[in-house]
């Protein structure tokens, strides 16, 4: 029997350590490329509740995002987006547009894709 569940002399800890490895590289590339950033908010209008945003990114009507911030992270679908006052049902990188958000939001807070 070895010491310390197989981590003692004599024993191949390599394998689980590769695992290790194989399993962190998963989750910082695989993760990193399913979450994109798209754009960040520039102002926010309580009252109505609207978030005004610079795209870097594409989005349209059914695209789940996220508000992500110093004290701002929450989840949303993308419901109802407006350029001019004129509702839109997608929207490209260099776009600014309103977008109604279920919570607070601050300027400085970036938007992914998720």
């Amino acid at each position: 029997m070895q010491p310390f569940g197989g981590w003692g002399p004599g024993s191949n800890p390599g394998g689980t350590i590769n695992n290790i490895y194989i399993f962190l590289l998963l989750v910082i590339f695989g993760v990193q490329d399913m979450i994109k950033e798209i754009g960040e908010v520039f102002s926010y209008y309580s009252g109505i509740g609207v978030a005004i945003v610079k795209l870097t990114g594409s989005i349209k009507k059914g695209d789940k995002i996220q508000f992500k911030g110093h004290t701002t992270n929450f989840e949303q679908v993308v419901n109802s987006m407006q350029i001019n006052h004129k509702k839109i049902n997608s929207a490209k990188k260099g776009d600014d547009l309103g977008l109604k958000v279920d919570d607070r939001v601050r300027p400085g807070d970036k938007i992914y894709k998720v």
